[in-house]
């Protein structure tokens, strides 16, 4: 039989050694994993792509890469019909990211049109779809500009506007194109 002062160490014993393991816990519980959380892939390429409307709306598609490459083809209501490429600069690029950050692109929904998250505010407005490719897989963000306006639709909006006003698309576009705008008419 054990004696009580043997009993006593006994629960000391267990008590210490729970005490060590819940503290070994709490410390470790706060120390940075071994493996840092994953990163989301880069964005590897930026397109926009903007649509007629029952207009002049300058119709067209711009696509830029990480590596600075841009490409511009011009379809309809552009001063350049074809295709054109030119490079930007890395600010350019980081700007075009921040921009992506900014409009919270990952939580858009796929399309903003007419029984698609928006209310039809003014009929025959041009569309735009911009495009985000990481990694090969790629995002895309549909909006019909006629739609009534919400923090989630002025958010792509903005971004439209950014990656044409970062690319400088109006060198391709012309005179007298306001793009970005229900007011989108090429004189």
């Amino acid at each position: 039989m054990q004696s009580q002062g043997a009993r006593e160490y006994g629960v000391l014993k267990r008590g210490v050694i729970a005490s060590g393991v819940a503290l070994m816990l709490a410390l470790t519980s706060c120390a940075s994993p071994k493996t840092p959380a994953r990163q989301a892939d880069p964005i590897d390429q930026i397109t926009l792509k903007r649509r007629a409307c029952y207009g002049t709306c300058p119709v067209y598609e711009v696509s830029v890469a990480s590596d600075g490459s841009m490409r511009f083809v011009g379809h309809k209501y552009v001063q350049l019909h074809g295709v054109a490429h030119a490079t930007i600069v890395p600010e350019h690029w980081q700007r075009l990211l921040a921009a992506v950050d900014d409009a919270d692109f990952a939580s858009l929904q796929r399309r903003y049109a007419p029984h698609y998250g928006c209310v039809e505010g003014m009929t025959d407005q041009p569309w735009f779809r911009i495009s985000i490719s990481r990694a090969g897989k790629v995002k895309l963000v549909e909006v019909y500009e006629g739609c009534q306006s919400t923090p989630a639709l002025e958010a792509a909006s903005r971004l439209g506007r950014v990656i044409d006003a970062e690319l400088d698309t109006a060198r391709w576009i012309g005179v007298g194109c306001e793009v970005g705008s229900p007011e989108a008419w090429c004189y």
